[in-house]
């Protein structure tokens, strides 16, 4: 699965993001995943605030939204100051190419998660 990552977000007064992301599993390149079967792509929000930050939604949108879906996060809800642990999971129910938006919006950021991934037989 191919992942294009952008984010905006408030900063410090010292210009550090206060809250950002990592990917903790790794890409291998691979983005073909077979029909019914599921791919996960776990991330790590790292939350530098000094506090709680407040998840306000999360939102798939696009032609295959239904083949991806995210774990891990409950909407609304807060992110832990030690930060947070979520899922992003493709499941292809048909062959052929995906592609699907993920939104995460908290209180002071704003992730915005490209997914592309090929369901074969």
């Amino acid at each position: 699965m191919l992942l294009f990552t952008l984010f905006s977000c408030t900063q410090f007064e010292n210009n550090e993001p206060c809250l950002d992301f990592q990917l903790t599993t790794p890409i291998t390149g691979e983005h073909r995943v077979k029909i019914n079967t599921s791919r996960t792509f776990t991330y790590e929000i790292l939350n530098n605030c000094n506090t709680y930050a407040t998840l306000l939604y999360v939102k798939i949108d696009g032609e295959n939204k239904t083949e991806f879906r995210v774990e891990g996060i409950t909407e609304p809800g807060e992110i832990l100051e030690n930060g947070q642990t979520f899922s992003i999971i493709f499941t292809p129910r048909t062959a052929g190419d995906k592609k699907a938006t993920i939104f995460i919006k908290t209180e002071v950021v704003d992730f915005v998660f490209y997914m592309n991934g090929t369901g074969i037989h």
